[in-house]
């Protein structure tokens, strides 16, 4: 449904495909923070929506000695307008497997959404690796997701 994964190497964060930690399937993306201050993953997908409308998302994430005062995040906004409509909670420490999830309703206007990993706020020193795996976005309707 989206535009695909567009990745730009920044100083202090190691992205990587991970053939041997993975939710399900045979990989996983693995983002590796080495202590210095990195404020976001450097990974983004641009992603088309219908104005108006209710949406479900949900990924996995994995975490292993995340040390910060601020974790890395999944974040949704409006690619134009900067308008958030997801920020789930940071991920400390580490962790095994666990499902973050939100649903949200896009706004009158709303075409074109932008998902990113980030760190909010995004100052404080960083260390550790982060594993990110079965990412979905879907209309919801009542009944749950439209597949």
């Amino acid at each position: 449904m989206g535009f695909d994964w567009w990745y730009v190497s920044l100083p202090h964060v190691a992205l990587a495909i991970d053939t041997s930690e993975f939710h399900s399937g045979t990989r996983s993306l693995s983002v590796t923070f080495d202590g210095q201050n990195g404020p976001e993953a450097g990974i983004v997908q641009f992603i088309p929506v219908t104005p108006d409308t209710a949406y479900e998302f949900s990924a996995q994430s994995k975490t292993e000695d995340i040390d910060t005062a601020s974790g890395p995040r999944f974040a949704i906004v409006d690619a134009y307008t900067n308008s958030s409509y997801v920020l789930t909670d940071d991920t400390l420490g580490t962790t095994g497997w666990r499902l973050q999830q939100s649903r949200f309703h896009t706004g009158p206007n709303t075409t074109l959404l932008l998902l990113k990993i980030v760190r909010d706020p995004p100052g404080p020193l960083i260390r550790g690796k982060l594993w990110i795996d079965d990412l979905r976005l879907a209309e919801a309707s009542s009944q749950g997701p439209v597949r």
